[in-house]
C-alpha cells in the first residue's frame, strides 16, 4: 500500500473516532453540564502548530473546530511560520470518577498532568494530527497556563 494511501486510511480512522467521541459528547451533554455547573474551573493552555500551517486556512480551520467544541480563546501565524494560540476549556472536577464515568459520562484522556475533557481531547487531536485539508503537521505543543474560576475568553478568535 502506498504512503498516500497509508495516511488516507490513518486520517479516515482518527475522523471515525473523533466522530464517535462527539456522538458521545451529544449523548451525554446535558448530564455533564449539570456536573460541571455545580463548580466550574476554567483551564487555558497555549498551543503551538509548525510545519506547512501558514497559507493553507489553518486558523479558519482551528476557528471552526473550536466553535464547534465550544471553546474560547484566539490563534495567530507567528514569525517563525508556526501558528500559535490559547484556548480555553472546561476543567474536569475531582467528583467525576471512573465510576460516573461507567454511568455515561463522556471518556477522559491521561495527558500529562491532568485528565482532558472530551472536547480538549478531541481539540488536541485535531490540532496535532488533522489541521486543516491542505496542511501539513510536523509538531504541535501544549503547556498549561493557569487555571481558574472565571472564563478570560468569550470566543475563539483569529488574531492578525
Amino acid at each position: 500500500m502506498s504512503a498516500k494511501k497509508v495516511a488516507l486510511c490513518a486520517a479516515i480512522a482518527v475522523g471515525a473516532v473523533i466522530v464517535a467521541i462527539q456522538s458521545i459528547v451529544a449523548s451525554n451533554q446535558r448530564e455533564y453540564n449539570t456536573i460541571i455547573a455545580d463548580s466550574p474551573k476554567y483551564v487555558t493552555t497555549k498551543f503551538e502548530v509548525s510545519g506547512r500551517v501558514q497559507g493553507v486556512s489553518f486558523r479558519k480551520h482551528t476557528k471552526a473546530k473550536a466553535d464547534e467544541l465550544r471553546l474560547m480563546g484566539w490563534c495567530r501565524n507567528t514569525r517563525r511560520g508556526t501558528v500559535e494560540g490559547e484556548y480555553e476549556a472546561i476543567q474536569l472536577l475531582a467528583s467525576i470518577t471512573p465510576n460516573r464515568l461507567a454511568q455515561g459520562l463522556p471518556s477522559v484522556k491521561e495527558y500529562g498532568d491532568r485528565d482532558l475533557g472530551v472536547e480538549e481531547a478531541v481539540f488536541r487531536e485535531w490540532l496535532c494530527n488533522i489541521g486543516s485539508p491542505r496542511s501539513s503537521i510536523d509538531a504541535c505543543t501544549f503547556s498549561k497556563k493557569f487555571v481558574s474560576d472565571t472564563n478570560v475568553f468569550d470566543e475563539f478568535r483569529i488574531i492578525k
